[in-house]
């Protein structure tokens, strides 16, 4: 099946978020949306934290290396780290330009994996769109669909996400104090 076809079928968000990547223009299109978001004061709204991610970033980052991967610009990522003081959590950090190709394709989620010193197979991809679970099973990880953010569970159902969980912080208990 072509890509093209498998894309439309997501979410019509998650089929235009790809059209850059896929015809070669993502670098130009994402620094012209940061330069737009720069110029206007709309982005304004502030950042939110998912109730518990504080402590399960302790509790899990004590027992495995952990990692973003996430499809948003450097700068914005890094904000939204920096505000709830994360970044220490986090071997490494992937956003938008790490790699050639960003999610749904399994590159942020292989460069991770390496710079984690793992295999990608002994990977939990942890994410709330059918866009995470396509990269995490295209790497070749576990995945986990979380309902605490923009996905649908019939989207993450539908793209096979391997575990759905209501809230991010139920990885605790998942995974095992």
């Amino acid at each position: 099946m072509a890509r093209g076809i498998v894309m439309e079928a997501e979410a019509p968000a998650n089929f235009v978020y790809g059209i850059p990547d896929l015809i070669g223009l993502d670098d130009e299109i994402f620094a012209l949306k940061d330069w737009i978001v720069r110029q206007s004061k709309k982005n304004t709204r502030p950042f939110q934290l998912v109730p518990g991610t504080t402590e399960m970033l302790e509790t899990l980052g004590k027992r495995y290396p952990l990692s973003v991967v996430s499809a948003r610009d450097t700068r914005t990522t890094m904000d939204f780290l920096n505000q709830f003081n994360l970044v220490q959590y986090f071997k490494c950090i992937a956003t938008d330009q790490t790699c050639e190709h960003t999610k749904p394709f399994a590159d942020p989620i292989l460069w991770a994996a390496r710079e984690m010193g793992v295999s990608p197979e002994a990977c939990l991809m942890v994410g709330d769109t059918s866009v995470d679970i396509r990269a995490g099973k295209a790497a070749g990880a576990q995945t986990v669909g979380v309902l605490c953010g923009f996905g649908e569970e019939s989207e993450l159902r539908e793209h096979n996400s391997d575990m759905i969980l209501a809230m991010t912080a139920e990885l605790v208990q998942v995974l095992g104090e």
